[in-house]
């Protein structure tokens, strides 16, 4: 599953030699930029019954389409996760029996260079999940990004952040 491409806009074609393909856990990307791909580590907690199916190693390989993780929105195939246990226990003591805290392990694209010309940023095409960013006004009638969720699409893709405009 391609999770994000990027392209110059108007531009038709690129040579191929200057073409990057950079992929961790489900995360693929062609760039025109220095970029490198890094591990990042969230911790979500969500019901015992999470919706997913995980391989030995931990790999997500299905989401049960409407479960609780895939309503999450940050939890994605290829994705690695583990389960936390909380020394104290506070689920159980809270009467929360049915949650479970876990870590997730996925790929993030870093950008060393951005580019200084707009890009076209295609990023998946997953039906009822949010990119996970929140848009506001500026002062200059631009719409910028105020807010970028971690371990969203948007938060994955590394070309977007926090205080970009357009």
């Amino acid at each position: 599953m391609d999770f994000g491409s990027i392209r110059r806009k108007n531009k038709v074609s690129q040579p191929s030699s200057r073409r990057k393909t950079l992929s961790s856990s489900n995360l693929s990307c062609m760039s025109f930029n220095s970029a490198s791909v890094a591990t990042k580590i969230l911790s979500v907690t969500v019901p015992k019954d999470f919706g997913c199916d995980v391989n030995l190693e931990g790999k997500i390989i299905h989401m049960r389409h409407g479960g609780p993780a895939h309503a999450l929105g940050i939890v994605q195939l290829g994705d690695y996760i583990r389960i936390v246990e909380d020394d104290d226990d506070q689920n159980q003591m809270e009467g929360d029996s049915n949650l479970v805290k876990l870590q997730v392990t996925f790929g993030v694209l870093l950008v060393d260079v951005r580019p200084n010309y707009p890009l076209v940023i295609e990023i998946g095409n997953r039906s009822h999940t949010s990119l996970g960013l929140a848009l506001a006004d500026s002062s200059e009638n631009k719409i910028r990004i105020s807010s970028i969720q971690p371990g969203s699409l948007a938060d994955r893709c590394g070309f977007l952040q926090t205080g970009d405009m357009k």
